[in-house]
């Protein structure tokens, strides 16, 4: 069983290096896609908590990402 049936929205990136995930939240939040306080960011890196906290939601990280 798959996460996806779990989640309203999932959102993200392809790319390895993580660019372009802090710009990703800005415009998703920008355009009220989440409600901050109902909204998770699960990543495997201190950038994916640094971009949550950016965001105002809250994190979870995971060690084999």
């Amino acid at each position: 069983m798959g996460l996806s049936g779990r989640f309203t929205k999932i959102f993200g990136t392809d790319d390895n290096a993580a660019h372009g995930k802090g710009e990703l939240a800005r415009q998703v939040a920008a355009a009220g896609h989440f409600d901050p306080a109902s909204t998770v960011l699960f990543g495997d890196t201190e950038h994916d908590a640094e971009v949550a906290r950016d965001a105002g939601i809250a994190c979870v990280l995971i060690a084999k990402g």
